[in-house]
């Protein structure tokens, strides 16, 4: 056996551990995490942004069509929807669609409501029927079963937000359009019951926009910072990285050194055909080379054991 024979076989005795073991990637396993998180702050912020935007939207038209379905009834309900409301019993969709004062009360509507972003107006009656639509082909469908009539039914207010690729507003045919629907009851001064709901259409596209030009401006703001914060971090990481890995080298290079001299320790020691011990003086046991066992006899495999006990063997 010479140098070269010890160089490999320490080599290879250092490296086939290695080869098992997964060395822990920090810099990988920092990067994929950032990335996540980052994607999932980003959307998060995306939505509860337009979330919360969405819902003042809401608020803040639903206030509005409260009040304007207040000033419509006002005007219009006692002469106007009150007596369509009370004459729809019994009726088909064609009787109340040939209502002799619909003419009169949809112009009446269209000058209230001239300058608003008012599309439509719906009214129903107490069972939920369509008394009134500013599209007359609506007159008479009944919508009992829609959660807006029921809430209005029941006092409450009630609002959505909806997308429409082509809707029938005041002035004709309108497209691509985000409109607020807000549901209105209709009380009765006299006693104080509901005697009927406003259907009112508002048109939002702009502000729904505006809303979504915000959130992209939003996101980019935050993306930038974290973009930001994450090269910092990544830097640091980098330098962290390099640390271990060059303290790792080193503690691999010091393994391999110390393996090849112990190699090379042995190789000379059995090369001699001497015979070599090692005593612990804490614990009394000794550690004898295969040559030693050789030359008192004893098999390569028995057991090391104290001073005393190999003393007794070597004196039989």
């Amino acid at each position: 056996m010479n140098a070269t024979t010890i160089a490999a076989k320490a080599q290879g005795e250092m490296t086939a551990p290695e080869g098992k073991r997964t060395e822990f990637k920090l810099l990988r396993f920092f990067t994929t995490t950032s990335l996540i998180a980052f994607v999932v702050v980003a959307v998060l912020l995306s939505y509860l942004f337009r979330t919360f935007s969405i819902a003042g939207l809401l608020q803040a038209y639903e206030t509005e069509h409260v009040n304007q379905a207040q000033i419509i009834a006002n005007e219009m309900w006692d002469d106007g929807f009150g007596p369509l409301a009370a004459a729809s019993a019994g009726k088909t969709s064609t009787e109340l669609q040939a209502a002799a004062t619909l003419p009169a009360l949809h112009d009446k509507l269209k000058y209230l409501l001239k300058g608003t972003k008012i599309f439509k107006i719906k009214v129903y009656d107490l069972r939920g029927m369509t008394v009134y639509s500013t599209d007359f082909k609506q007159i008479g469908e009944d919508k009992s079963r829609a959660p807006g009539v029921i809430d209005g039914l029941l006092g409450r207010n009630s609002s959505a937000l909806s997308h429409r690729d082509q809707f029938n507003a005041f002035e004709g045919e309108v497209s691509d359009r985000d409109l607020v629907e807000t549901y209105v009851p209709r009380f009765d001064p006299q006693n104080g019951k509901v005697s009927g709901v406003f259907e009112v259409y508002g048109d939002a596209t702009l502000v729904v926009a505006e809303i979504a030009s915000h959130q992209r401006e939003l996101v980019a703001t935050v993306a930038a910072v974290l973009l930001v914060l994450l090269l910092v971090l990544f830097v640091i990481v980098k330098r962290a990285q390099d640390i271990i890995n060059g303290h790792t080298h080193e503690r691999e290079s010091a393994q391999k050194t110390l393996a090849l001299s112990e190699e090379r320790w042995k190789f000379a020691l059995e090369g001699a055909g001497d015979g070599v011990w090692d005593r612990n003086l804490q614990t009394g046991e000794v550690i004898f080379s295969k040559r030693y066992k050789e030359i008192f006899g004893f098999d390569e495999d028995e057991p090391n054991q104290t001073w005393q006990d190999w003393g007794a063997h070597t004196s039989r």
